[in-house]
C-alpha cells in the first residue's frame, strides 16, 4: 500500500469514526430526551391517578356506630396532622387551617371532616406543583 493510499484510507476511517461518534452523541441526546418525557408522563399519570383516588367519593357508607366523633380536640388534631399545637394556632391566625368551635369558655374542638379535608387539600396542592 502506498503512502497516499494509506492517507486516503486513514482519512476515510477518521471521517467514519467522527460521523459515528456524532451519531452516537445524537442518539444519546435523543434517549435522554425520551427518558425525560417518559418520566414526566409517568409523574403526570401518577398525579392524576392519585388525585382521582383522593377525590373519589366513598362508595360504601360507614356504620354510624363505628364513626369517630364529629368533633375532635386539639390532642387528636395534632396527632392526625402531625403539626404542633402552636403551629395549628398560627395557621388558624393565617387563615390556613379550619377554625375551631368554641364549646365553652375554656374548651374548643374542630370538625373532624374539615381537618381531614384540609389534609386532603394539602396533598392535592403538593401533587399540582
Amino acid at each position: 500500500m502506498k503512502r497516499s493510499d494509506y492517507e486516503i484510507v486513514s482519512n476515510e476511517l477518521s471521517h467514519i469514526k467522527s460521523t459515528t461518534e456524532g451519531t452516537i452523541r445524537a442518539l444519546e441526546l435523543n434517549l435522554k430526551y425520551i427518558n425525560t418525557i417518559e418520566a414526566q408522563l409517568r409523574t403526570s399519570i401518577d398525579k392524576k391517578a392519585l388525585i382521582a383516588t383522593l377525590t373519589q367519593p366513598s362508595l360504601s357508607r360507614p356504620d354510624p356506630k363505628k364513626q369517630p366523633s364529629d368533633l375532635i380536640k386539639i390532642k387528636e388534631v395534632t396527632q392526625i396532622t402531625s403539626l404542633s399545637r402552636s403551629t395549628i394556632y398560627t395557621k388558624i391566625n393565617q387563615q390556613d387551617f379550619p377554625q375551631s368551635i368554641s364549646l365553652s369558655s375554656r374548651s374548643v374542638a374542630w370538625v373532624r371532616k374539615e381537618v381531614e379535608d384540609w389534609i386532603q387539600q394539602k396533598m392535592v396542592e403538593r401533587l399540582n406543583k
